[in-house]
């Protein structure tokens, strides 16, 4: 399914060429994509614009609903499918061991710092002597005693929650000396066994729950990548409803531990909160669940694939980068998928390789020589190379085979291949 870029140069080109474009279409669809005839009932090619997702989907609006829309070839609206919400939380949050604090005297320090030659300053001129000379802004001015008492917010004592021991500054000003003083205080503290969050950055994912699936065509001896495909109506039944393929989502969550203070117990907690994938359903427009697949554990990636092969039909799942589970599936039958056993004496990691990695093939038979033969879609020989007894595996580099499906053979036994696909 191509991106279709047409519908954005439209605009841009009406203005210049209206006597040979004709009208502008009012109330057009946005950014769309294709969806062919082979996958809608009545075999019409039609358009589909997703509007599941949010440009910032860690900040969606509350009145946000995810939807897909579709097309007819007259630009006009024949379904709206309202999407589920993933509704996934993620993000972190911190919590802090609350304690009880005394505050005790340590020791004060001071020493002079500045005679000045006039007796008789202004509090205006001192504080922006303090200013630029010490940084220290000053926010409260005591007279007591004779004595001027300079203070900052900033600089004075605030201890945490944590135990530590804090030097408060302030300035005296005595006649015509300065006086900095440093007082050390000492924070004794006592935990209460009480928790309290101080940091929240979580948020629920509210995109549509809606998966995309890649799909690479490979009838005849040519092979076409068509993109993406979202929504259809003859994949996975024969009615006329629109079906997708959803998520099962697992939540999940890690900690982390700190001791801030160093006494040897945990007073900070950050837990993180994340996602796996449990499996994937086959869902109707109306909701309804066709079918549910569930894997043996849980995933951390997973991408799609259809595949046709001489007019054969499999749903590829791929995840954790390199392993994949095949799915048969006749369109139009309410069958649903169908796993398909993948052959137990070759493989070949990563099943879906872009151009630049290099391929794994690894046979469990090493007591003698074996045989390596890969062709293509269209069965030429593309790559041919030798595994000598004693050694299980071989590499090839993609860019060596041919873009699209590639099945490798091992000793030309069909029960010992496997396929391949070059992005």
């Amino acid at each position: 399914m191509k991106k279709l870029l047409f519908l954005g140069l439209l605009s841009a080109s009406l203005s210049a060429n209206a006597q040979i474009l004709g009208e502008k279409v009012e109330n057009a669809p946005g950014w769309c994509e294709a969806l062919p005839g082979m996958f809608t009932t009545d075999n019409k090619a039609c358009l589909v614009v997703d509007e599941t997702s949010y440009p910032e989907y860690d900040d969606v609006p509350e009145n946000f609903s995810p939807s897909m829309k579709v097309y007819d070839d007259e630009l006009k609206l024949i379904k709206s499918i309202d999407i589920p919400s993933r509704n996934i939380k993620r993000g972190s949050e911190s919590k802090v061991a609350v304690i009880d604090t005394i505050l005790g005297l340590k020791y004060e320090d001071k020493q002079a710092r500045e005679i000045f030659e006039d007796s008789d300053i202004t509090d205006y001129d001192m504080k922006d002597f303090l200013a630029n000379a010490y940084g220290f802004r000053v926010d409260e001015i005591i007279v007591k005693d004779g004595i001027k008492y300079f203070y900052s917010k900033s600089k004075c004592y605030h201890y945490d929650k944590y135990g530590y021991e804090y030097a408060q500054r302030y300035y005296t000003l005595e006649g015509r000396t300065l006086y900095i003083h440093e007082v050390t205080f000492d924070v004794k503290i006592t935990p209460t066994g009480r928790w309290e969050t101080v940091e929240d950055r979580t948020y629920y994912d509210k995109r549509g729950n809606i998966e995309q699936s890649a799909w690479y065509d490979f009838n005849g001896k040519s092979h076409y990548d068509y993109g993406g495909l979202t929504i259809t109506q003859t994949l996975f039944n024969s009615d006329d409803k629109y079906e997708y393929i959803r998520t099962i989502f697992q939540q999940t969550s890690s900690t982390e531990e700190y001791d801030r203070n160093y006494d040897g117990e945990v007073d900070w907690i950050t837990t993180y909160y994340e996602d796996e994938t449990a499996g994937f359903e086959i869902v109707n427009e109306d909701g309804d669940v066709l079918q549910s697949i569930r894997f043996e554990s849980p995933k951390e990636y997973v991408d799609y694939v259809l595949l046709t092969i001489n007019d054969k039909y499999y749903f590829v799942v791929e995840y954790d980068e390199e392993t994949t589970e095949w799915y048969a599936l006749t369109p139009g039958s309410s069958t649903g998928l169908k796993k398909v056993q993948a052959p137990v004496s070759v493989t070949a990691r990563p099943a879906m390789a872009k151009r630049h990695e290099s391929i794994t093939i690894e046979t469990t038979d090493e007591e003698k020589n074996r045989e390596v033969n890969i062709v293509d879609a269209s069965g030429k020989s593309v790559w041919k190379q030798t595994i000598p007894a004693g050694q299980k595996s071989i590499r090839v580099n993609a860019s060596k085979l041919s873009k699209g499906l590639n099945v490798v053979n091992v000793d030309g036994k069909k029960e010992q291949s496997v396929k391949v696909i070059v992005n």
